[in-house]
């Protein structure tokens, strides 16, 4: 599976809007130079957020974008979601005569459905928030310290 620029761009933006804008908005332009993402396809990125009930937004010289409920509701899984439809390693045929005799089945059973479920256990409990934690935990760190 491959994480498309449209899941990444979306993650990062999302993240950069719970850091900093709080319970002000913040304009898509802001995040697109912080991040170097054309600020017409993050327009359609947060339209698309926005529509799965992840974001919430204001038009006008004032308006912007903000997180549409606490970050540590917002999953990694929902984002994904939001932006790809379905996150499946292999897209999988129906046998309707739930024939498990074949490869594709073993292969479904031994390798596709598992590697699935790992992906989707961690992507389900990894929060906006946690990555919002940890990112500011390593900003903290790199930054010089002064001794008196």
């Amino acid at each position: 599976m491959k994480i498309s620029a449209k899941s990444r761009y979306g993650l990062m933006a999302v993240v950069e809007l719970a850091r900093f804008s709080g319970d002000s908005l913040m304009p898509s332009k802001t995040v697109a130079e912080r991040h170097g993402i054309s600020e017409g396809y993050l327009e359609q990125i947060f339209s698309t957020l926005k529509k799965a009930g992840l974001l919430k937004s204001t038009k006008g010289s004032q308006g912007g974008y903000a997180l549409a409920k606490p970050a540590a509701e917002i999953t990694v899984e929902s984002i994904f979601i939001a932006l790809e439809g379905t996150l499946e390693i292999v897209e999988r045929k129906n046998d309707s005569l739930g024939n498990t005799a074949t490869l594709e089945a073993c292969f479904n059973d031994l390798l596709w459905d598992p590697i699935d479920r790992k992906i989707f256990q961690l992507i389900r409990e990894v929060t906006v928030e946690t990555l919002v934690l940890e990112y500011e935990s390593r900003l903290d760190m790199t930054l010089p310290m002064f001794y008196i």
